[in-house]
């Protein structure tokens, strides 16, 4: 999954056709075993044209996937990404 695709997710996931939504919502629930998830989740939120309601999923979906990880490497990566995030949402 690349960033692109995970803002197609997002915003998939918030559809009233089912057979958009479960396939969007698997993708999100197994975001926790991808890879640099976290880093994904901060260019989303970085774009310019994020909505709100995808602005709030995705900080959410961020500081869950990020406790969810428990190796020292991330826990640091976290604790930047955080407050690289914080930025991001009180700028938006």
């Amino acid at each position: 999954m690349d960033t692109q695709a995970l803002h197609v997710a997002l915003q998939q996931s918030f559809s009233a056709d089912a057979s958009l939504r479960d396939p969007a919502e698997k993708a999100i629930k197994d975001l926790k075993y991808v890879k640099g998830a976290p880093c994904m989740l901060l260019q989303v939120a970085a774009e310019k044209q994020v909505s709100d309601t995808i602005l709030e999923h995705t900080s959410m979906l961020f500081i869950y996937n990020c406790t969810q990880r428990d190796s020292y490497t991330e826990c640091v990566i976290f604790s930047k990404n955080l407050h690289r995030f914080n930025i991001i949402f009180a700028y938006k």
